[in-house]
């Protein structure tokens, strides 16, 4: 048994974290070290977004996921020209005049 040196109470010597105070409790090695200060600095430049996960696309990529504008448009003229006809052809086979 050992005590947590974050909140003191008492703990199992096979923990890597103090349950009571998330404390990390394990020994760094070398290669934790390391991999610690590679992270700062990938944090630390500024040309490098790693946190973010965003990855850079060309135009040419930009311009293929964009959406089609063009098609849009075509689909809202066609279903307002469909809701005209239906309407028109309603009023004709109920003989209602406007």
């Amino acid at each position: 048994m050992r005590n947590c040196p974050g909140c003191g109470k008492e703990l199992n010597k096979d923990y890597d974290f103090c349950p009571y105070c998330s404390y990390e409790l394990k020994e760094y090695g070398e290669e934790e070290k390391r991999l610690d200060a590679e992270f700062e600095a990938m944090d630390n430049d500024k040309d490098l977004n790693v946190r973010d996960n965003k990855r850079h696309i060309s135009d040419e990529e930009n311009e293929k996921l964009k959406p089609n504008n063009h098609l849009n448009f075509w689909l809202v003229v066609s279903f307002i020209a469909l809701v005209i006809v239906v309407a028109v052809n309603f009023m004709i086979d109920h003989n209602i005049r406007i």
